[in-house]
Protein backbone atom coordinates (compact mmCIF):
# COMPACT_ATOMS: atom_id res chain seq x y z
CA UNK A 1 0.00 0.00 0.00
CA UNK A 2 1.14 3.20 -0.77
CA UNK A 3 0.35 6.15 1.45
CA UNK A 4 0.19 9.51 -0.02
CA UNK A 5 -1.16 13.24 1.48
CA UNK A 6 -3.83 14.53 -0.91
CA UNK A 7 -1.46 17.92 -0.18
CA UNK A 8 1.23 16.24 -2.82
CA UNK A 9 -0.90 15.16 -5.20
CA UNK A 10 -1.12 17.11 -8.50
CA UNK A 11 -5.01 17.41 -9.94
CA UNK A 12 -5.23 16.77 -13.54
CA UNK A 13 -7.49 17.67 -16.08
CA UNK A 14 -10.28 14.68 -17.34
CA UNK A 15 -11.39 14.47 -21.13
CA UNK A 16 -14.89 13.83 -21.45
CA UNK A 17 -16.65 11.88 -24.03
CA UNK A 18 -19.80 12.91 -22.95
CA UNK A 19 -20.14 16.60 -21.17
CA UNK A 20 -23.32 17.84 -21.43
CA UNK A 21 -23.56 20.89 -19.50
CA UNK A 22 -21.63 24.21 -20.08
CA UNK A 23 -19.78 23.75 -16.83
CA UNK A 24 -17.65 21.33 -18.32
CA UNK A 25 -19.32 18.54 -15.71
CA UNK A 26 -18.40 15.15 -17.81
CA UNK A 27 -20.69 12.36 -17.54
CA UNK A 28 -17.56 9.73 -19.05
CA UNK A 29 -14.16 10.44 -18.94
CA UNK A 30 -12.28 9.30 -21.72
CA UNK A 31 -10.04 5.88 -21.02
CA UNK A 32 -11.64 4.92 -18.31
CA UNK A 33 -14.47 2.11 -17.52
CA UNK A 34 -17.51 3.45 -17.58
CA UNK A 35 -20.68 1.02 -17.14
CA UNK A 36 -24.34 1.64 -17.74
CA UNK A 37 -26.25 -0.75 -15.11
CA UNK A 38 -29.84 -1.70 -14.09
CA UNK A 39 -32.29 -3.81 -14.77
CA UNK A 40 -33.30 -5.28 -18.11
CA UNK A 41 -35.82 -2.74 -20.10
CA UNK A 42 -34.96 0.17 -18.81
CA UNK A 43 -33.40 1.45 -21.74
CA UNK A 44 -29.45 1.10 -21.65
CA UNK A 45 -29.22 -0.24 -25.03
CA UNK A 46 -31.65 2.42 -26.18
CA UNK A 47 -29.12 5.52 -24.44
CA UNK A 48 -25.79 3.82 -26.10
CA UNK A 49 -27.78 3.41 -29.33
CA UNK A 50 -28.16 6.95 -28.98
CA UNK A 51 -24.43 7.82 -27.88
CA UNK A 52 -23.63 5.63 -30.86
CA UNK A 53 -25.56 8.39 -33.08
CA UNK A 54 -23.89 11.21 -31.51
CA UNK A 55 -20.80 9.75 -31.72
CA UNK A 56 -21.12 8.86 -35.29
CA UNK A 57 -22.34 12.41 -36.28
CA UNK A 58 -19.81 14.60 -33.98
CA UNK A 59 -22.88 15.81 -32.07
CA UNK A 60 -22.13 14.25 -28.82
CA UNK A 61 -21.68 17.55 -25.98
CA UNK A 62 -17.76 16.86 -24.77
CA UNK A 63 -14.25 16.28 -26.10
CA UNK A 64 -15.25 15.16 -29.47
CA UNK A 65 -18.08 17.42 -30.22
CA UNK A 66 -17.65 18.06 -34.36
CA UNK A 67 -15.84 15.35 -35.13
CA UNK A 68 -17.53 12.54 -36.02
CA UNK A 69 -15.17 9.29 -34.57
CA UNK A 70 -15.76 5.82 -35.22
CA UNK A 71 -17.55 3.41 -32.61
CA UNK A 72 -17.49 -0.34 -31.62
CA UNK A 73 -20.73 -1.20 -30.49
CA UNK A 74 -19.96 -4.70 -28.31
CA UNK A 75 -22.90 -6.42 -28.22
CA UNK A 76 -23.02 -8.89 -24.78
CA UNK A 77 -26.84 -9.11 -23.79
CA UNK A 78 -28.51 -8.28 -26.75
CA UNK A 79 -28.53 -10.33 -30.46
CA UNK A 80 -26.62 -7.74 -33.47
CA UNK A 81 -29.43 -9.05 -35.61
CA UNK A 82 -32.75 -8.75 -33.81
CA UNK A 83 -31.86 -5.92 -31.12
CA UNK A 84 -29.02 -4.04 -31.98
CA UNK A 85 -29.24 -3.49 -36.01
CA UNK A 86 -33.50 -3.16 -35.89
CA UNK A 87 -32.53 -0.17 -33.33
CA UNK A 88 -29.70 1.07 -35.17
CA UNK A 89 -32.24 1.59 -38.24
CA UNK A 90 -34.59 3.69 -36.03
CA UNK A 91 -31.95 6.04 -34.71
CA UNK A 92 -31.48 8.24 -37.92
CA UNK A 93 -28.22 9.58 -37.62
CA UNK A 94 -25.94 6.83 -36.96
CA UNK A 95 -23.43 6.94 -39.68
CA UNK A 96 -23.15 3.02 -40.46
CA UNK A 97 -19.94 3.59 -42.24
CA UNK A 98 -18.46 5.18 -38.75
CA UNK A 99 -20.08 1.80 -36.38
CA UNK A 100 -18.78 -1.79 -36.08
CA UNK A 101 -20.32 -4.24 -33.86
CA UNK A 102 -18.33 -7.45 -32.74
CA UNK A 103 -19.47 -10.66 -30.82
CA UNK A 104 -17.54 -13.74 -30.49
CA UNK A 105 -18.88 -16.93 -31.58
CA UNK A 106 -20.19 -17.81 -28.08
CA UNK A 107 -21.83 -15.07 -28.01
CA UNK A 108 -19.86 -12.88 -25.80
CA UNK A 109 -17.74 -10.40 -26.88
CA UNK A 110 -14.19 -10.29 -28.23
CA UNK A 111 -12.09 -7.50 -29.09
CA UNK A 112 -9.39 -7.88 -31.17
CA UNK A 113 -5.45 -6.96 -30.30
CA UNK A 114 -5.20 -3.99 -32.24
CA UNK A 115 -8.23 -2.33 -34.23
CA UNK A 116 -7.34 -0.62 -37.60
CA UNK A 117 -6.98 3.02 -37.49
CA UNK A 118 -8.15 5.03 -40.62
CA UNK A 119 -4.72 6.82 -41.93
CA UNK A 120 -6.85 10.51 -41.66
CA UNK A 121 -7.53 9.96 -37.67
CA UNK A 122 -4.11 8.19 -36.67
CA UNK A 123 -2.62 11.43 -35.83
CA UNK A 124 -5.85 12.61 -33.99
CA UNK A 125 -5.56 13.02 -30.21
CA UNK A 126 -7.97 10.01 -28.60
CA UNK A 127 -7.72 7.60 -25.83
CA UNK A 128 -4.94 6.33 -27.76
CA UNK A 129 -3.47 9.54 -28.72
CA UNK A 130 -3.44 12.20 -25.70
CA UNK A 131 -2.95 15.85 -26.40
CA UNK A 132 0.57 16.65 -26.12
Amino acid sequence: MVVRRASTIQPKRVRWLWAPGDAGDGRIPLGKLTLIVGRGGIGKSTLLAEFTAWITRGTMRGEFYEQPRDVMYVANEDSLEDTVTPRRCRRPGWVATRASSRTGRTGRPTVPDALPVPDDQAAQPGIDNPPG
